[in-house]
């Protein structure tokens, strides 16, 4: 859920670098300070963070996923005979109540 945010955030930053700050964009290997001084700068490293990195386990995705007991399933590394179970609840299926 928090990656899938994390998408729109880092077009709109990209967008505001692009109508508030061109020339920094346009100079950005000639003068990177300024690249990284600019407002937009710290709202799109955060986003793309979010996005590469996930919610991680303090974070509403996590509790939502304690709440209702979603465990990682493992998942077995190519070329690996034991199981890795992953950290995040990304890859979780949803659990499925007959009724």
């Amino acid at each position: 859920m928090s990656r899938f945010t994390a998408i729109p955030l880092i077009i709109t930053m990209i967008v505001a670098y692009l109508t508030a700050d061109l020339d920094v964009v346009k100079n950005i290997f000639s003068a990177p300070d300024k690249f990284t001084a600019a407002d937009p700068f710290l709202f799109l490293l955060a986003s793309v963070i979010v996005f590469v990195f996930g919610p991680g386990r303090f974070s509403l995705d996590g509790l939502i996923a304690w709440k209702f007991g979603f465990k990682p399933e493992p998942i077995k590394l190519p070329g690996s005979g034991e199981p890795h179970t992953p950290k995040s609840f990304a890859s979780q299926e949803t659990r499925v109540v007959a009724s």
